[in-house]
């Protein structure tokens, strides 16, 4: 029997809307699993939605760790979600760094020993590090810094807050700049384009604005929020 032709798809996703109204991003399949490399067999774990980006990243990392994923119910309390996990032998497991705060006053090490906590969504400070590193000392802890725009940026592992200030010297794959203190990037993991009445999502040089304002303080980068400095919470 012939095989089934490969198509060429697109997947069209709402942006946070953390500074303003959501957007449309479009992104291909190439593009949302470009951060995500083959992996030995994982059991994952999300508190987040995954029909949204950073879901969507954790269950395409779960396909390719061909384990399973463990999502919570909409409404289900974190105390209850842990509680579910207990039994799961969960090896792998991400939220925002709200999520893991919540989490840590639950007793998140009662449930889980995971070998393997991220952060994401959110700026990741010092605190939230550290209350991971004790709750978890034998777990990777790394915190990433991506958008539905720009796709997965990079991702932290030193449990430092921020990332490297000498990353900005980086030309390939992924190019920084600082301007005006914005952050931008020129990456080959970011969105197509944007859909409807919306500018154009990078500028003339390929260099997409991603309007998180950073401060160098000595040999590291820190982020300082959004340009606007509106946010839509929750």
């Amino acid at each position: 029997e012939a095989a089934s032709p490969r198509l060429s798809t697109e997947w069209v996703l709402p942006t946070s809307g953390t500074s303003g109204p959501p957007k449309l991003a479009v992104h291909t399949l190439a593009t949302l699993t470009a951060a995500i490399a083959p992996a030995p067999p994982q059991e994952w774990a999300t508190f987040y939605d995954i029909r949204r980006y950073g879901g969507l990243q954790i269950f395409l990392r779960a396909l390719a760790g061909q384990g399973s994923l463990q999502i919570s119910s909409p409404g289900e309390s974190i105390e209850n979600f842990l509680a579910r996990l207990a039994s799961k032998h969960i090896t792998h497991i991400s939220g925002t760094p709200t999520h893991w705060r919540k989490a840590l006053l639950a007793g998140a090490p009662k449930f889980i020993a995971p070998p393997y906590v991220r952060l994401s969504g959110e700026i990741a400070d010092d605190a939230v590090l550290s209350g991971l590193a004790e709750a978890f000392p034998q777990a990777q802890i790394e915190h990433a810094y991506a958008s539905t725009e720009a796709g997965v940026v990079f991702a932290v592992a030193d449990g430092r807050a921020g990332f490297p200030a000498a990353w900005l010297e980086r030309r390939e794959p992924l190019e920084m700049k600082l301007v005006d203190g914005s952050l931008r990037l020129r990456t080959p993991r970011r969105a197509l384009r944007l859909i409807g009445d919306a500018p154009p999502l990078v500028d003339a040089e390929g260099f997409l604005d991603t309007g998180d304002m950073i401060e160098i303080r000595g040999d590291r980068c820190h982020f300082m929020g959004r340009r606007g400095g509106i946010i839509n919470v929750g």
